[in-house]
């Protein structure tokens, strides 16, 4: 996707996330989709009956020992372990994709989006329609030395951002011109 520019637009920045937007992601993304996919597969063994047969299968006598129990749970584990591990391969990979298709553009007269890969996004907010922007830096952002620039308009609300520029390593220059650019109408000289 290529940024159509409008009569006498001019792009004033170009910025791409920074690579340890990917780490915050396998933290906060990776890791909960990991936790939930870890509780379904115990669900899943539980509920078809697959970690009761597996201990029958281990019983040789009909008694269920602390041996038998240790050994049946051992290879149900490693079933899900591998399970996990191939899913969390496959999920880090299309964060790094993903994070690879992010491009933000502030022009003279408006702010871009643009990213994705099932879903391919292009959000546009002309300067006139901007009510809000702020830049935010949670705790994991703080210590990876990133931030994110939060666009905000009156149809979405004050709670929830229009576009957020995310995993950026320097927000206060960008910030700084579309704050300028707010202000003079969005025809700014830059």
């Amino acid at each position: 996707m290529n940024i159509n520019l409008k009569h006498n637009e001019k792009i004033i920045h170009e910025l791409h996330p920074d690579s340890s937007l990917l780490l915050l992601w396998i933290f906060t993304r990776c890791l909960t989709i990991m936790f939930f996919i870890f509780w379904f597969s115990i669900m899943f063994y539980t509920v078809t009956g697959s970690f009761s047969e597996l201990i029958q299968g281990q019983m040789g006598n009909g008694f269920v020992t602390p041996g038998v129990l240790l050994k049946s749970f051992t290879k149900f584990s490693e079933g899900v372990l591998i399970f996990v591990i191939i899913a969390f391969g496959i999920v880090i990979m299309y964060h790094h994709y993903l994070r690879k298709t992010y491009v933000y553009y502030i022009t003279n007269q408006r702010c871009v989006f643009q990213g994705g890969i099932i879903k391919k996004i292009r959000r546009s907010i002309p300067y006139n329609k901007i009510t809000d922007v702020e830049i935010s830096q949670n705790i994991a952002e703080g210590l990876l030395g990133i931030a994110s620039i939060n666009i905000h308009t009156a149809s979405m609300g004050t709670h929830k951002s229009e576009i957020s520029f995310v995993g950026l390593k320097d927000a206060e220059t960008p910030l700084t011109d579309i704050n300028s650019n707010m202000e003079s109408g969005g025809y700014g000289g830059n």
